[in-house]
C-alpha cells in the first residue's frame, strides 16, 4: 500500500510539474519589436527580398520582421491599409509618389537618422533623389532601383529587313524609317502581323521625355503649374500620335500605360523595337529562347537632343511607426550595397552606381549590352514627383485617347490637359 501511495504521489507531482511548464509556455510572449514591410517585386526578385528580411531578423535578435509581398493594384491596397490603420512600418514606393505621400504627412523624414549614423548617400544615383523631390535637409526615401528609358530591338528582325542596328547617331527620323521597314503583313491577309515600334502616347511619365527631347516642357521649374500647351510639346506629341495614326508602325492596343502588351508582342518576335524601361527586358526577354535582342540608347529628337526619363523606386518609413529606429535599420539593410549586388545578379537594376557599373550587373556571358543602361544615365532627367500623381495620369490619358481615336487634335488635348492639371495643382 505504501508503495502504491508513493507511485501516486510521483505521478501527481509529475502532472503538476508538466502543467506548470505548459502554463508558463502559454503565458510567455515574444518580446521582440515587430516591424512590417510592404513591397512588390517580380516573381524572380520577391523571394530574394524575403530572404534579405530573414537575414536582418537573424542579425537583429530583438526585431521580428513581417514581410508582406503584394501583387495587383499595389497603391490602392496601400491606401486601403492606411485608411484602416494598418500602415506598414517600411514601404517600397515609386520615387515619383514620394511628394504626394510626404505631403499627406505619412512618411518619416529620414535625414536625422542619416546624419546621426553618418549614412553615405554618394553611391546612390542622384536622379533617384531628384525624382522623389528630395533635398539634403529632408530625405523621405532611399532609392533602391532605377533606370533610364532604353530602346530594345530584335536583331533578327533588323537583319531580315537589311537594317543597321540602332546607334548613338539615330534620330526620330531614323527610328521612323526603320519602323516602317519593320512593319509587315507577314501572311498577306491584309492585316499587319509585325510592328516596328511600341511607342504610343497616353501616359504622362512616358510622354514627358519625348517633349523634353524636343525642347519643350510639361511643368514649370517649381512644379506649381502645368505648361504643356506649347509648340515644342505639341510637335513631340504629334510625332507620337503619327507613329500609330499616320504611319501605322505601332499597334493601337499598345500604349505607354499597357507595356505588358508590347512586351508580349516583342517576346513573340512580332515587334522590332520596344521603347521603354528595361526592367522587363532583363527579367523576361532574357528568359525567352531564341529571342535575339540587344539594348541601345533612345534616339535623339530631330533637333539633335537626346533626353530620356529616369525613374525608380525607394524604401520609406511610415511617420506613425511605433519602431522608427528599427524600421530605419531595416531600410539601411535593404538599401545596402550587398543587397544591391543580389538584385543585380537577378537582373534587377540597382540605384547604387558602384554595383550598376560592376560585373554583378554588366555580365560577360549575356548577349545584350547592360552597359548601355549605365551610359543612358548621362542623358537622363528625373520624372518629377507630384501630388495626386495617379489623378494627374488620368487627366493626361483621356484627351490623348480621344486624339488616338481621331476625335480631337493634339493642340486641343494639350490645352485641356494643361487647364485640368492646373486646377488640381491649385488645390
Amino acid at each position: 500500500m505504501p508503495t502504491l501511495l508513493k507511485c501516486l504521489s510521483r505521478i501527481l507531482l509529475l502532472a503538476v510539474t508538466v502543467s506548470i511548464v505548459f502554463l508558463a509556455g502559454c503565458s510567455s510572449k515574444d518580446t521582440r519589436n515587430m516591424i512590417t514591410i510592404y513591397y512588390t517585386f517580380s516573381p524572380q526578385v520577391s523571394p530574394y527580398i524575403a530572404g534579405v528580411c530573414k537575414e536582418f531578423e537573424v542579425a537583429h535578435p530583438g526585431i521580428k520582421v513581417k514581410a508582406e509581398p503584394v501583387s495587383g493594384d499595389y497603391y490602392t491596397k496601400l491606401q486601403t491599409m492606411m485608411a484602416g490603420g494598418m500602415t506598414p512600418d517600411v514601404i517600397y514606393m515609386q520615387n515619383k509618389s514620394l511628394a504626394d505621400y510626404r505631403d499627406r504627412g505619412v512618411l518619416l523624414n529620414l535625414s536625422p537618422y542619416i546624419e546621426k549614423d553618418k549614412y553615405a548617400l554618394e553611391d546612390i544615383c542622384k536622379l533617384g533623389f531628384e525624382e522623389g523631390g528630395i533635398n539634403e535637409g529632408a530625405v523621405y526615401g532611399i532609392p533602391l532601383t532605377g533606370t533610364a528609358e532604353m530602346l530594345i530591338y530584335n536583331k533578327d528582325l533588323f537583319d531580315k529587313a537589311g537594317l543597321k542596328y540602332p546607334d548613338q547617331t539615330w534620330t526620330w527620323k531614323a527610328m521612323l524609317q526603320a519602323a516602317k521597314k519593320l512593319t509587315v503583313d507577314t501572311n498577306r491577309d491584309g492585316r499587319i502581323d509585325q510592328y516596328g515600334i511600341s511607342t504610343m502616347p497616353g501616359w504622362w511619365a512616358t510622354d514627358i521625355a519625348w517633349i523634353w527631347a524636343n525642347g519643350g516642357d510639361v511643368f514649370n521649374k517649381d512644379l506649381s503649374k502645368c505648361v504643356v500647351n506649347n509648340a515644342k510639346a505639341r510637335e513631340a506629341m504629334q510625332f507620337m500620335v503619327d507613329l500609330s495614326n499616320k504611319y501605322k508602325v505601332t499597334p493601337k492596343g499598345v500604349t505607354g500605360s499597357e507595356v505588358k502588351n508590347a512586351a508580349e508582342l516583342f517576346m513573340t518576335g512580332r515587334l522590332g523595337m520596344y521603347a521603354g524601361l528595361p526592367y522587363q527586358a532583363l527579367s523576361d526577354f532574357s528568359a525567352v529562347r531564341n529571342l535575339n535582342w540587344d539594348i541601345a540608347l533612345m534616339p535623339k529628337s530631330n533637333s539633335g537632343q537626346r533626353v530620356v526619363r529616369y525613374t525608380g523606386e525607394c524604401w520609406t518609413v511610415y511617420a506613425g511607426s511605433k519602431h522608427p529606429r528599427e524600421a530605419w535599420e531595416m531600410v539601411k539593410h535593404l538599401s545596402s550595397a550587398r543587397t544591391a549586388k543580389g538584385l543585380a545578379e537577378l537582373n534587377a537594376i540597382p540605384a547604387r552606381m558602384s554595383v550598376l557599373k560592376s560585373t554583378a550587373f554588366i555580365k560577360e556571358k549575356t548577349p545584350f549590352k547592360e552597359e548601355k543602361i549605365v551610359e543612358a544615365i548621362a542623358d537622363a532627367r528625373a520624372v518629377p514627383s507630384l501630388k495626386c500623381v495617379e489623378q494627374l495620369g488620368s487627366i493626361w490619358r483621356r484627351p490623348i485617347e480621344e486624339v488616338m481615336l481621331g476625335k480631337g487634335t493634339v493642340a486641343k488635348a494639350l490645352a485641356t490637359i494643361e487647364k485640368d492639371i492646373n486646377a488640381v495643382l491649385a488645390k
